[in-house]
């Protein structure tokens, strides 16, 4: 059975690229927003979770500080992906991050290691 990853992305051609490189390896769900990724968090768990952090509405950072206290479990699980912030600059997070665009088995191994 393969591992389930939520991807959050609002750039509808991103969120289906980012599906396209994971498809072979996971089952995956976008959600456009980091509230709809939010509720969606409230009603099962994901094995991954790929977020973007420009995101309209909240933030993939603020989602990320939410799950902080109601999730905690979820945060070892939690990467992030942009293209229009510097990957260092999340260090604060303490989760992976990559810059878009990168190397598609880049992407595929970081996110085995975050479903394990």
């Amino acid at each position: 059975m393969k591992k389930l990853v939520m991807i959050v992305e609002n750039d509808e051609v991103l969120a289906r690229t980012t599906g396209r490189i994971l498809r072979d390896h996971f089952e995956f769900e976008t959600f456009p927003s980091a509230e709809k990724a939010f509720e969606a968090l409230l009603r099962k768990p994901y094995d991954a979770i790929v977020c973007d952090v420009n995101l309209d509405g909240m933030l993939g950072t603020d989602l990320f500080r939410r799950l902080e206290t109601t999730h905690p479990e979820m945060l070892s699980r939690f990467m992030f992906f942009t293209a229009s912030i510097d990957p260092h600059s999340l260090k604060t997070f303490k989760v992976p991050a990559l810059l878009k665009p990168c190397a598609a088995e880049d992407l595929v191994k970081m996110v085995q290691s975050l479903a394990q």
